[in-house]
């Protein structure tokens, strides 16, 4: 039984080693992608980026301790949080996701900068947010309760699953029909039903798909409204070919 490979996240700096290494042209790629133990896919992206890569290095933009190229569109909103963070945990007090936010906020305003430009001229009512998640339906919860002295054995734990798309509006009056995406076109729990109280969907993996969030976002019915702002969270997994189209908008 081959052993299983463990994940390696290189940052900048190892990226731009395994570039030269190749422009040398002493080693084969497969043996260089050895050396760094990663598989032949990864160092085909990591030369796809290239070009990205080394200017972002020169430019001096992007640390090589970095693990991703992407950075702030707010550089100086990120340094004020980041020192913001570090006095809040010195003090031992408790930050949370909306206190971030609001902290965000409060810098960008003194800053005399505009966050959120893309939807600061429309209304809450207008702007709507989507996230998908997995359903893994069939698998039981991992802890009960029991007598002690009773024997209680655990079970494999179930991987079938399902997606589900929700989404509503920033005011929170209104809400999206749920989108739920299966790996069959006619499961048989569909049968003898005439109508399904969310929209379905499918695909061999049961994933998401620019495609079918697409088709998604025209069957809505946007008659009373001027725009949608939509942003999709949770889709950095390329694999899935998950759709990020961030600024979609419908007349």
């Amino acid at each position: 039984m081959s052993n299983k490979r463990s994940l390696k996240c290189l940052n900048v700096g190892d990226k731009l080693k395994i570039i030269k290494e190749v422009e040398k042209g002493v080693k084969r790629k497969k043996d260089i992608a050895a050396d760094f133990n990663i598989p032949a896919n990864t160092l085909s992206s990591i030369l796809k980026n290239k070009d990205k890569i080394v200017k972002n290095i020169e430019d001096s933009s992007c640390s090589p301790q970095r693990k991703k190229l992407k950075v702030s569109n707010f550089p100086q909103i990120e340094d004020a949080m980041l020192k913001w963070i570090h006095r809040a945990r010195d003090h031992n007090l408790p930050v949370s996701g909306p206190l971030i936010q609001e902290k965000a906020k409060e810098f960008a305003q003194e800053l005399g900068l505009e966050f959120h430009g893309l939807i600061q001229n429309y209304s809450e009512q207008d702007i709507f947010n989507f996230d998908e998640l997995g359903l893994f339906f069939k698998c039981l919860p991992d802890r009960t309760l029991t007598f002690k002295g009773k024997p209680c054995h655990g079970g494999k734990k179930s991987k079938e699953r399902i997606t589900v798309l929700l989404g509503a509006n920033m005011a929170g009056t209104e809400k999206s029909k749920l989108l739920v995406i299966g790996k069959y076109q006619k499961p048989r729990c569909f049968k003898n039903v005439k109508s399904l109280p969310v929209q379905y969907d499918f695909n061999k993996k049961a994933w998401m798909t620019s495609q079918i969030y697409e088709a998604f976002l025209h069957k809505m019915d946007f008659s009373a409204l001027n725009i949608l702002g939509s942003f999709i969270e949770n889709t950095s997994n390329t694999k899935q070919k998950q759709s990020k189209m961030s600024d979609f908008l419908l007349s």
